[in-house]
């Protein structure tokens, strides 16, 4: 995504969260929690998408492992 892109969904988020102060349903100081949350979560899961991409161009994606299936315990009611 481009930098216009990423700017204009932080603005939209901000937007968001600051109605929900305005509402009295949010306190200030979450407000500031909730933004920084934002951004660490939107970077780290852009870093996860270029890392894969690039594993993937370069054909170092390890497709051999697989997820884990466990067994379902029967339980009663």
């Amino acid at each position: 995504m481009s930098s216009y892109g990423r700017l204009e969904e932080w603005k939209l988020a901000s937007f968001h969260l600051s109605n929900l102060l305005k509402r009295n349903m949010l306190q200030a100081q979450d407000e500031v929690k909730l933004l920084d949350l934002y951004n660490h979560t939107w970077n780290t899961l852009g870093a996860l998408i270029r890392s894969l991409q690039q594993k993937k161009l370069d054909g170092t994606w390890d497709r051999s492992y697989t997820a884990l299936h466990e067994e379902q315990e029967a339980y009663e009611i």
